[in-house]
């Protein structure tokens, strides 16, 4: 079928709006029979309970492995026999152990991270948020690095309230700079979502449902009755009598 691989891809709440997009559809064009199997074999109930649980699947970082490693843990019982081995003394030897870790150790757990996550539907990387133009304002590097340059001993708080107080005295078109690239970055962010998004997948499942609807009622329209021929009557000739 043709959106079973991608219906699978889906989460619980994306699955229900396909559902109640398709019933809307089916309601509005009056279709008659089941419009979910004409899409995947697999029935609704059974493909949102998966999703269900799949949505519970938490994405695995290399250090959650690492700290999960049960010969990380033993290894750090055997280097350190005389202390009591409290929760809090193991995970902070395995904090340190993972901190000198080498970078060709690092990459196991970074590669098993991967092949789960990926095997869980769980992309790598992170959703971008929208910006404002004050995010760009007290993000600008230069700004920073000037504040930084006349207080040295300030600490990222103290940078950043220094900025804040600059940004409310500031006008709108003093602001309008950053407003502009803030609108620029959200707009690029606007269509990459969408082209990813499950509105995409939507938008086919339902321009396919109307399109089949469309070409029934056409074909409906299109069909017209042969006309029937009515055998004409023969008129009977008069006989002229003499």
């Amino acid at each position: 079928m043709a959106f079973t691989t991608q219906f699978k891809k889906l989460s619980a709440p994306e699955l229900n709006l396909i559902k109640n997009v398709l019933d809307y559809v089916k309601e509005k064009h009056d279709i008659t029979g089941d419009v979910w199997s004409e899409l995947t074999l697999d029935k609704y109930d059974n493909l949102h309970n998966k999703t269900k649980r799949k949505d519970k699947v938490k994405k695995k970082s290399p250090y959650h492995l690492f700290t999960a490693d049960e010969k990380v843990r033993q290894q750090i019982k055997q280097d350190f026999p005389d202390e009591e081995h409290t929760l809090g003394f193991i995970s902070k030897k395995i904090a340190d152990k993972w901190k000198n870790l080498s970078d060709e150790d690092r990459l196991i757990y970074t590669n098993k991270a991967t092949e789960i996550n990926l095997a869980n539907n769980i992309s790598d990387t992170k959703k971008k948020k929208p910006k404002t133009a004050y995010n760009y304002f007290i993000g600008n590097k230069e700004l920073r690095e000037s504040i930084k340059k006349d207080n040295p001993s300030f600490s990222m708080i103290e940078t950043n309230k220094v900025l804040s107080n600059k940004w409310k005295s500031m006008t709108d078109d003093e602001k309008a700079v950053y407003k502009t690239e803030a609108d620029k970055y959200n707009e690029t962010l606007k269509s990459e979502n969408e082209s990813s998004n499950v509105e995409s997948v939507v938008e086919s499942v339902v321009e396919s449902v109307v399109e089949s609807v469309v070409e029934e009622s056409v074909v409906e329209e299109s069909v017209v009755e042969e006309p029937v021929e009515v055998p004409k009557k023969k008129k009977k000739k008069k006989v002229v009598k003499d």
